[in-house]
């Protein structure tokens, strides 16, 4: 017997969607580089760099995996690209009017991430308080 959603009326279709905002939860830099973008335009360089220096994760970006990213990005339109016609090639990425709606969202997961630290994050923390064992002899 298959068991049975309770009926929500104010959403049409109960079910979780599987494009837009899930395929961005899904993805280890999208919301990052969403949330890099808030202050402005940015080279794709200046973006790889921020990403492997913010978040406590020493290990760079591939280019590879970044440009995956912003292509994604661009196709789900949250951002723009603009190729420059300059020697050497520049191009520069935006938010789109509908990237800056998901700011709103983004802030959100940012604050329920610092009321619900990780386990691995507090038990990093509590090995910084416990006291240093002495050294066996």
């Amino acid at each position: 017997m298959k068991s049975r959603r309770p009926h929500n009326p104010l959403i049409p279709n109960a079910d979780f969607p599987r494009d837009g905002l899930p395929e961005i939860l899904r993805s280890k830099y999208k919301l990052r580089i969403l949330w890099d973008l808030q202050h402005g335009s940015s080279r794709f360089g200046e973006i790889r760099s921020r990403l492997s220096t913010g978040g406590g994760n020493p290990k760079e970006v591939a280019p590879r995996v970044l440009s995956h990213e912003l292509k994604s990005l661009v196709e789900l339109r949250l951002i723009h690209r603009k190729a420059c016609q300059v020697v050497p090639p520049r191009v520069e990425y935006r938010l789109t009017a509908l990237g800056r709606s998901l700011l709103a969202v983004i802030t959100k997961i940012v604050e329920w991430g610092k009321r619900h630290p990780s386990p691995s994050h507090i038990a990093g923390k509590a090995s910084l308080l416990r006291p240093a064992s002495s050294p066996a002899k």
